[in-house]
């Protein structure tokens, strides 16, 4: 195949701007296709996920706890394990990783360093086919993280306060610089420790 996309070099559909765009050598107007700026994270950064999935990385845990460097290596904070979704104590509880353990973790490459970011950890009643796990699974419960400011949401992006030996990722300071959201059937309610 030639480099017109087709096996015939005379037939040309697109243009030599076209080409070289495709190629990644030119940007149309001022706006480099790699440097769109969306919620404070350059769409380079995003490394294929989206916005509100990638926000989640990092994210504080919600009574549970990492005990080593693995994705299954988890427990839960406190004794008696309580449902950040509904507040249920009794019953069947799970470390539930926001977004999902199967999409791994996250690397974020900033100009202050490059940062591996592991999936937030929330304590959910019921298993994954039943209460709020199972709704979370089901796609009923919707769990995303907000930032309070712009300017909060652009000190995580750029790396700046990961870049402190204070600020761990998955830490209960995010607490004050953001909340997470949860919606289940068109009702929207925020949680911040």
């Amino acid at each position: 195949m030639g480099l017109y996309g087709h096996d015939d070099n005379r037939t040309r559909p697109f243009s030599r701007q076209r080409r070289a765009y495709l190629r990644g050598s030119i940007s149309f107007g001022r706006i480099n296709r790699d440097r769109v700026v969306i919620g404070g994270i350059q769409s380079n950064q995003l490394m294929g996920l989206s916005i509100d999935k990638a926000r989640l990385y990092g994210m504080p845990h919600i009574g549970c706890r990492d005990t080593a460097k693995g994705l299954d290596a988890t427990a839960f904070a406190a004794e008696h394990p309580r449902c950040a979704c509904c507040g249920r104590t009794n019953g069947r509880h799970n470390r539930h990783h926001e977004p999902p353990r199967s999409n791994g973790t996250f690397r974020l490459e900033t100009q202050n360093g490059t940062f591996e970011l592991r999936p937030a950890l929330i304590d959910l009643c019921g298993s994954g086919t039943t209460g709020c796990h199972g709704d979370r699974h089901s796609g009923r419960l919707r769990i995303r993280w907000e930032w309070d400011t712009a300017e909060a949401e652009h000190r995580w992006w750029s790396g700046y306060w990961l870049s402190q030996p204070e600020h761990e990722p998955n830490g209960q300071w995010l607490f004050k610089y953001g909340r997470y959201v949860f919606t289940r059937d068109s009702v929207s309610w925020e949680y911040r420790a």
